[in-house]
């Protein structure tokens, strides 16, 4: 496949190209779907593999800053839906991409493809407003299916990541059972934020920013988190938050 760089239509036509090259234009059919990260030889097999008379890629680029970019917060919407190729450590784009999404009129459902199968990426992947959650150990046929649930505004979890969800649930309501207060019961306001922004995955430097005050402070208030809630990383707590519903999905 020839790579034609920065090549972008003008008016109304769709976006077409991304910095790593062309894909060839779909056929106006099915539900229109953006690629963004990746690596090449990976988005350009997810779109042969997704060509069909229900799915057509509409454009393709190399990580979201690429995206805003090139589709800016008037062409954005122009695609029915955004795909989400993460590989491992790079879940922090997930952040960005939903930031400019949240920002737009009218937000395409997006879809997380990825390696990572933990509780702070499907959690924060779902807080952070993903329709679909699709690990790369899925068939073909699943990611196709997820597509098209997000599309219609539907949820959809491949299976591993579904079972994941539901032993956190299924624990969580044993745990509800028991009269005793349960830990995490004395958070102050302030670590309760807290557990909202590291459940959505931002990091002690990200939250300091956010909520302008000293990363040290953060670091106290993260390791008081710890203390009361009886966990040791960031995975048991979003687990715990999940369970004692102080946060939602």
């Amino acid at each position: 496949m020839p790579l034609v760089k920065n090549r972008q239509t003008t008016g109304d036509a769709s976006i077409r190209s991304s910095a790593a090259g062309d894909l060839p234009p779909p056929a106006d059919k099915g539900v229109s779907v953006c690629l963004v990260g990746g690596q090449s030889l990976l988005r350009s097999a997810i779109h042969q593999l997704l060509d069909s008379p229900e799915i057509a890629v509409a454009a393709a680029f190399d990580d979201e800053e690429a995206f805003a970019a090139a589709a800016g917060p008037n062409r954005a919407d122009q695609f029915d839906l955004i795909l989400m190729i993460l590989g491992s450590g790079a879940f922090q784009s997930f952040h960005r991409i939903g930031d400019f999404l949240a920002k737009l009129p009218n937000q395409p459902p997006l879809v997380v493809l990825t390696d990572q199968l933990s509780r702070a990426a499907v959690y924060g992947a779902l807080r952070m407003g993903a329709k679909a959650y699709v690990t790369l150990d899925s068939q073909p046929e699943e990611l196709r299916r997820a597509i098209l649930f997000a599309a219609e505004g539907k949820m959809h979890l491949s299976r591993d990541a579904a079972e994941l969800m539901i032993n956190d649930i299924t624990a969580g309501a044993r745990g509800r059972r028991d009269p005793e207060s349960p830990p995490g019961s004395q958070l102050s306001a302030r670590e309760t934020e807290i557990v909202h922004l590291l459940c959505d995955g931002l990091s002690s430097k990200e939250i300091a920013q956010k909520l302008h005050v000293a990363p040290k402070t953060v670091e106290n208030h993260r390791y008081n988190i710890y203390r009361k809630c009886k966990v040791e990383s960031i995975a048991g707590l979003i687990r715990f938050a999940v369970q004692q519903e102080i946060v939602s999905l």
